[in-house]
């Protein structure tokens, strides 16, 4: 069988190739598989070529082998197979397109399904046009990996420059639209590839789920709380800056701040500076407008009272002496707080803290 499947394979034709796997015994697909990925390791191999002053990447077999070698592969591996054992080297990969996609249609392997998928996408085999046509085509659950939420991040970069915007993109993909979209707010990204690095250069994330949002394909009010939640996971400061960016575009009203008081003042122990101080603003403007739930705010405000930019303390104070004007029974916890604030190193904020001590 080994040898008559080499045959097949080498013969180069896609037809012939795929009934020959599509009739064989599950017995024997495990055997067949290590020939498949034996002729991908053969056959995938290529270097460039100078003609001239120019180069061009030329393959050491023909287009048909490879092609058969890697689809009898694709139907035949398992997830764990197909991850580590594809040709994966500078002179030749193995990366499945948009062309493998009536095969997988044809044969619909488990690991669509069974999680196997994710373990495939990891390890990067297979292209994200074709993933997004295996979801919008209904042939695959959802995707968890990381290597997915980076791709749709990704996605605003690759469209913006066609001929459509990156919403009509989405548009015209209403799986992704509709069920894959939130996953961009489940994960940080990296250095290139993130909704604040994407959008640093065009990207249009922001004006794309404004939107989205202006339209009522996605909730405001969830929209709102989503940034606040994600803004408590500690990202790097420029990440962050995004969600609290992004949030502060949506224009929340008094009612909508007053309602996620909460929220706000938990970021208040933020491990990054900028995003405490972004919370406590928004909790100086409740205050200012006499909305803060004084006991919550004075019982949530300790962290920010060390912060090392004197701005954020001295904010805290005023808000304090705005809570005190308007409850003397939280003098002594208020005093407290004052006294933390002596110690920073910046001797306005301990004069602001003596003034409102006394």
């Amino acid at each position: 069988m080994s040898a008559a499947l080499e045959q097949v394979l080498t013969a180069g034709k896609l037809e012939p190739t795929l009934r020959h796997v599509e009739g064989m015994p599950q017995t024997e697909r495990s055997k067949a598989f290590d020939v498949a990925i034996a002729c991908c390791n053969k056959w995938f191999v290529g270097d460039y070529e100078q003609t001239g002053s120019n180069y061009k990447w030329v393959w050491q077999s023909e287009d048909g082998q490879r092609e058969c070698a890697s689809l009898a592969a694709l139907v035949l591996g398992t997830p764990a197979g197909l991850a580590s054992r594809l040709p994966d080297r500078a002179k030749g990969s193995v990366c499945y397109g948009e062309e493998a996609l009536a095969t997988i249609q044809r044969f619909k392997p488990s690991w669509l399904n069974d999680g196997g998928l994710d373990q495939i996408l990891e390890a990067n085999k297979l292209a994200f046009p074709l993933v997004v046509q295996l979801r919008e085509g209904g042939l695959c659950r959802q995707p968890s990996c990381s290597w997915y939420k980076l791709q749709l991040i990704e996605a605003a970069r690759r469209w913006r420059r066609r001929d459509e915007t990156f919403l009509e993109w989405l548009d015209a993909r209403p799986t992704l639209l509709k069920e894959d979209l939130h996953l961009v707010f489940e994960i940080e990204g990296s250095g290139e590839c993130s909704l604040a690095a994407l959008d640093k250069y065009g990207g249009g994330w922001a004006i794309t789920l404004t939107a989205l949002i202006e339209r009522g394909d996605l909730k405001r009010a969830e929209m709102l709380d989503l940034s606040l939640e994600v803004l408590s996971r500690d990202y790097a400061s420029f990440r962050a800056g995004w969600f609290s960016r992004f949030h502060e575009s949506l224009k929340p009203t008094l009612d909508e701040r007053a309602e996620r008081q909460g929220s706000y003042e938990r970021l208040l122990g933020a491990m990054v500076p900028q995003t405490a101080a972004w919370a406590l603003k928004a909790l100086d403007a409740l205050a200012t407008k006499k909305r803060l739930a004084a006991l919550a705010f004075v019982d949530a405000v300790e962290p920010v009272m060390s912060a090392p930019a004197k701005g954020t303390v001295q904010r805290a104070l005023k808000i304090l002496e705005r809570v005190l004007k308007g409850d003397a029974e939280l003098s002594h916890a208020i005093a407290e707080l004052c006294l933390i604030a002596l110690t920073h190193p910046e001797a306005a904020v301990q004069q602001d803290a003596v003034a409102l001590f006394r």
